[in-house]
């Protein structure tokens, strides 16, 4: 019985070896399932790293595009840039490689706005090596220096900002230590040429001259566009560079984007993109440069290029590296036994060039870029006489007379005055407003002091604040009322902590611990409520300009935007004055605008604005010491670019222009996604 049920339970021995090989088969299959799964992942993996590569190249390039639109932008004026069509896209190439942007027409101003305008782009870049393409979509912010904006403003403005910070009529040379704070704002035009050598200058964003630039020491500028030539020494630097006429590069460091009219000569430093109508010239010593394309020739003998296109010939010597060179006519090589480049393609012939990517003739074709247009500089009208009738306090001599107009002053009937003094015990109070003085200065008319007004704090009852002498005013003590202060002649301000706008048919100098703080700068407690930050007084309690204090607000007035302005056109049409020269210890709060020109001391800050008009003679340096133009932290109801009319039309700070129909000032990116 036992050995029956053994028999019947034990499995027969060829079953068992069919067992072990399903057991086997099975493995294998598993084996073979997870080595194509490695497989497929590494080689996924590798696709994907491919991609991103790619991509990487083709991303930095639309970027680039996107960069080289917006330059192209900045030269348009307002009739071309209603003109754009996304039928009609443009196309150039970028290191060689193709661009389409499809660019819309400038959106419509709104009538009487002044506030940016939008360009919308698609723009596409085909990286040749990567053969990818990437796709951006951007809208530029569109400003306009004139015409363009959406018109002027009301009430004998200039209609709106400019990004101005210092404004130039005349040649500029500037020496000692300058500082611009403020970065994007710090846009410097000079209607003549500059001239920055043994400075050290920071955080200048834009120098725009019509005449020539020429740049030293270790200045750097991101910007740089001139009319006429564009000359970079020591160690100076810059992002961009445009000139009508010639660039030359004898600076250490390594450049940006150079794009000239004529010929760029780069005998020093690196460059990583020139473009030129003219020829290129690159015999800096171990150089490293990016792109040149140029509408004649090129001619490299040392250091190394990436890609050279030009329409003429290209000459090559010394045996530099160049990766890729491209030309309309005749491409010579140093040697046949040279091998320090990628492809060399020539439309007419190559000379003493051997390899396997050499090929001559060929279909070569080369895009130039597009030409620079003429900067043009407008700038305002200066003129004192004009912005009488706007003051709050007029300053004239009437014989051996102090006297003072008042208008727009509460608790002061409008009418004319004379600065006075009373007497009592050798106890005598200054400065006062009076009907009638006696020849010694003496008030008559009101009898006493409580009934008379007073517009000065001085150090002491006993000291005044208020003296003519020679032509020249003198200004000085803790601080005056607030308001225009107009003076005919030249005016000195001396110590103190001032919250007024003052303004001088002929010069203005400034000396010792002096501050000035515009009227709209200050605000409306220190203007209308009489707080004054440094020195309060209750001397001029209720004494506000009803011209500029409405209820619980500060009224906009163009006017008030300025600290300090000299100069003005007399009953015969002449100038006079127009020089401001800012002493050491000088601070300013406001916008300061000279008829002629501007000089500053040492340790002199200018929170604002800086015009010098040029309409006059004579001249002083323009900058020495330790000078500041500081633009963070503005407040609010200070607008620096909007100046009144001052009988010259348009009179928006100098900017690049083109009359009537209105230039890009800026033309920045608002916004951006990729497609």
């Amino acid at each position: 019985m036992p050995s029956i049920f053994r028999g019947h339970l034990s499995p027969p021995l060829q079953q068992r070896g069919m067992a072990t090989i399903l057991i086997i088969m099975l493995m294998g299959l598993a084996l073979t399932v997870t080595a194509l799964g490695v497989m497929y992942s590494v080689r996924t993996s590798q696709e994907q790293q491919i991609t991103v590569h790619a991509a990487t190249h083709s991303q930095a390039g639309v970027w680039a595009a996107a960069e080289a639109v917006r330059l192209y932008l900045n030269t348009l004026d307002e009739t071309t840039l209603k003109g754009f069509n996304p039928e009609k896209p443009l196309k150039f190439n970028l290191n060689e490689n193709p661009v389409t942007a499809k660019v819309s027409p400038l959106t419509p101003s709104e009538s009487g706005s002044t506030a940016p305008r939008r360009i919308h782009a698609e723009i596409s870049y085909f990286d040749t090596v990567a053969k990818a393409t990437s796709t951006l979509e951007v809208v530029y912010n569109i400003i306009f220096s004139s015409g363009g904006s959406g018109g002027s403003g009301g009430n004998g403005d200039n209609g709106g900002d400019n990004n101005n910070v210092l404004s130039f009529a005349t040649d500029m040379s500037i020496t000692g230590n300058i500082k611009v704070l403020g970065s994007d704002a710090a846009i410097f035009n000079v209607d003549g040429n500059v001239n920055l050598g043994g400075a050290s200058i920071t955080g200048i964003k834009t120098i725009n001259a019509n005449g020539d630039i020429t740049i030293g020491s270790g200045i750097k500028v991101d910007n740089l566009y001139a009319n006429g030539n564009i000359t970079l020494t020591g160690s100076a630097n810059v992002l961009t560079a445009s000139s009508l006429k010639d660039i030359t590069i004898n600076s250490s460091g390594t450049k940006g984007i150079l794009n000239a009219n004529g010929n760029i000569t780069i005998t020093n430093g690196s460059v990583t993109t020139a473009n030129a109508l003219g020829f290129i010239t690159a015999t800096s010593g171990g150089a490293t440069h990016g792109t040149f394309t140029a509408g004649k020739t090129i001619a490299i003998s040392n250091g190394s290029l990436s890609s050279a296109n030009a329409v003429g010939n290209i000459d090559i010597t010394n045996w530099p590296k160049v990766a890729t060179a491209r030309s309309e006519g005749t491409i010579t090589c140093p040697s046949v036994n040279w091998k320090e480049f990628s492809s060399i393609q020539a439309k007419v012939s190559t000379k003493s060039c051997a390899g396997q990517n050499v090929s001559a003739p060929s279909p070569v074709s080369i895009t130039t870029m597009l030409p620079i247009t003429k900067l043009t500089l407008t700038k305002p009208k200066v003129d004192a006489y004009n912005l009488k009738e706007s003051a709050n306090y007029v300053f004239q001599r009437e014989g051996s007379k102090t006297k003072v107009s008042v208008r727009d002053i509460n608790n002061i009937p409008n009418g004319d005055y004379y600065i006075g003094k009373y007497t009592a015990q050798n106890n005598d109070r200054v400065d006062y407003l009076c009907k009638e003085v006696s020849d010694s200065g003496i008030c008559s008319e009101p009898i006493s002091y409580i009934d008379s007004q007073t517009i000065c704090q001085g150090n002491s009852y006993q000291n005044a604040c208020f003296s003519f002498n020679n032509g020249t005013w003198v200004v000085t003590g803790k601080n005056l009322a607030p308001g225009i202060m107009w003076f005919e002649g030249n005016l000195t301000l001396t110590s103190g902590n001032f919250y007024n706008t003052f303004i001088a048919t002929g010069n203005i100098e400034t000396s010792g611990s002096h501050v000035t703080t515009s009227i709209n700068y200050a605000g409306y407690k220190t203007i209308c409520l009489n707080q004054y930050p440094k020195y309060p007084t209750d001397r001029f309690k209720n004494l506000y300009p009803t011209n500029f204090c409405k209820g619980t607000t500060l009224i906009n007035n163009s006017i008030g935007n300025i600290a300090l302005l000299a100069g003005g056109y007399d009953a015969t049409s002449t100038f006079n004055g127009g020089i401001i020269s800012l002493g050491s210890s000088t601070e300013i709060f406001g916008s300061v605008i000279s008829g002629h020109s501007l000089g500053t001391g040492g340790n002199t800050t200018i929170h604002g604005y800086v015009t010098a008009a040029g309409q006059g003679s004579g001249s002083v340096s323009p900058f020495g010491g330790s000078t500041t133009i500081d633009l963070q932290n503005l407040p609010p109801g200070y607008n620096p670019g909007n100046i009144p009319n001052m009988g010259g039309g348009n009179n928006q700070n100098s900017a690049p222009n083109k009359p009537d129909t209105g230039t890009v000032d800026t033309a920045e990116i608002l916004w951006s996604r990729y497609l």
